[in-house]
């Protein structure tokens, strides 16, 4: 009757799905159009064979879904490698396959570890933005120095690059997640507008600065 109806019935909200491995597998075998529409409404999947669980984390993957997977067993360590993010329960062979291991045997880890990745993604763009930043702003300061047949000193280089930024950067990797998760899913690239938008808006901001305290000191009557 599912075949039947086609896609007007999983069109149709609010329901979900709950499936076994038999049912699993006559999906795929013999009614593969219809697999992506039925795991975006599926909630339950139960008595998998270990090649299931891992077609499936990859089933998802095609879907464009990021998958996280948690196994007890020695039957999970398919699906836990096959996971964007793997979670072992125990310290059983599935530990071995699992980036991640808790040492609580239930679910309750699987928040701590969205908080901490999540952190983990922010900092890494913020840091790189900012060693970017600093490189532009350097770069510029460089070549307006260079108009006027100067340049920084020696002690000037090693303040801004042992100093401000060095600590900056080791302060930045150094915070932690945030005691809740928010709703808002941060960026998954570095090539996006947000990121690219922001950097090169900073970079105009700081150059205008730059060059009106340039004009503006090159304007006094003291200065030549």
């Amino acid at each position: 009757g599912l075949y039947q109806q086609g896609g007007a019935f999983l069109d149709r909200v609010p329901f979900c799905f709950a499936m076994n491995g038999k049912s699993f597998a006559a999906l795929t075998d013999y009614f593969p159009e219809m697999l992506p529409k039925v795991l975006m409404h599926a909630t339950v999947f139960a008595r998998m064979s270990p090649d299931q669980k891992t077609q499936l984390m990859q089933n998802f993957q095609v879907l464009g879904y990021c998958v996280g997977m948690c196994g007890d067993g020695a039957n999970d360590c398919g699906a836990l490698k096959a996971a964007d993010v793997g979670i072992s329960l125990s310290d059983s062979e599935a530990s071995i396959a699992s980036p991640f291991t808790s040492k609580i045997d239930n679910i309750e880890c699987v928040p701590i570890v969205i908080r901490e990745g999540r952190c983990s993604l922010e900092t890494s763009f913020e840091t790189f933005k900012y060693m970017a930043m600093y490189s532009l702003i350097q770069f510029i300061t460089v070549l307006i120095l260079y108009t006027v047949d100067t340049n920084l000193g020696d002690f000037q280089f090693l303040l801004f690059d042992l100093v401000i930024t060095a600590t900056v950067a080791i302060l930045m990797g150094r915070t932690g997640p945030a005691s809740e998760l928010g709703i808002k899913r941060p960026l998954g690239t570095l090539i996006s507008i947000p990121v690219l938008g922001s950097l090169i808006c900073q970079t105009l901001l700081v150059l205008l600065v730059l060059l009106m305290s340039y004009f503006l000191t090159t304007s006094q009557p003291w200065y030549g």
